[in-house]
């Protein structure tokens, strides 16, 4: 993983993996995972600042057709990151119950940098996370033993922004 890390960031565009392969004894399987293992290192650098720019899908592209790694699987790869970095920033937004705007547009941000939108990346990834949510946040509004008209849009608007229905609430 480090010689093709190396190897890869150090000759740019004049890289061959099969150059970078030459005097390696490396079976097809320990290939594999050091081809994944510095696509991960990649990714790890482009999530850096929570997401990944139309330049850094590029640049990535390029890393994907450099280390030869099968589309699907650097999508899955990929998919990861993003779930993870939506993870943590979901994590952050339920600590108080409320759904910030800056912490909407870093969740629409990681959505976006995976080809999605919020509600259809909480949707497909998130869904039971987005349930565990919102009912922490009915449960408080309704902590006084009842809700308000504003209360209830705006669990309204919540749940429509992680892409449930209000059937689903």
């Amino acid at each position: 993983t480090n010689i093709l890390h190396h190897r890869l960031t150090t000759y740019g565009p004049r890289f061959s993996l099969a150059a970078a392969l030459q005097g390696l004894d490396v079976s097809p399987n320990e290939l594999e995972i050091a081809k994944e293992n510095v696509y991960r290192r990649i990714l790890e650098h482009a999530w850096g600042d929570e997401v990944v720019t139309p330049q850094e899908q590029q640049l990535l592209g390029w890393f994907i057709r450099c280390l030869a790694i099968p589309e699907s699987k650097a999508r899955e790869i990929y998919l990861e990151f993003a779930r993870n970095r939506f993870a943590v920033a979901l994590g952050k937004a339920m600590e108080d119950g409320v759904l910030e705007p800056q912490e909407e547009t870093c969740l629409a941000q990681i959505a976006g940098s995976a080809g999605y939108t919020l509600p259809q990346f909480a949707r497909t990834f998130f869904q039971g996370h987005a349930e565990a949510f919102l009912r922490g946040v009915f449960m408080a509004a309704v902590a006084e033993g009842h809700l308000s008209e504003e209360q209830w849009m705006h669990l309204l608007q919540m749940t429509q922004k992680f892409g449930l229905t209000k059937e689903e609430l």
